[in-house]
């Protein structure tokens, strides 16, 4: 789930020295990246499960997938271990 609008803009608010004026075109930009890395990692918790063979999917395959996206760019690297 991406998070609301209205949350965005709180959180970016809490994190900004007071009366900081945010272009709205900036929270536009933040949920189109979001919304791509979304995907990005739905995309990849599949892959990891499809060559895991594993009956179900479970959490394990989200955490290969988190860390293959953001830590070795998408690289393939099956022996990834928790």
């Amino acid at each position: 789930m991406i998070i609301s609008m209205r949350t965005l803009k709180k959180e970016m608010k809490n994190n900004l020295e007071r009366g900081t004026y945010v272009n709205s075109d900036t929270y536009v930009e933040i949920e189109k990246y979001m919304a791509h890395r979304l995907e990005e990692v739905i995309n990849m918790t599949i892959r990891e499960f499809n060559n895991a063979d594993d009956k179900k999917l479970n959490k394990h395959h989200v955490q290969r997938a988190v860390i293959s996206l953001f830590y070795r760019g998408g690289q393939d690297e099956s022996s990834t271990d928790f």
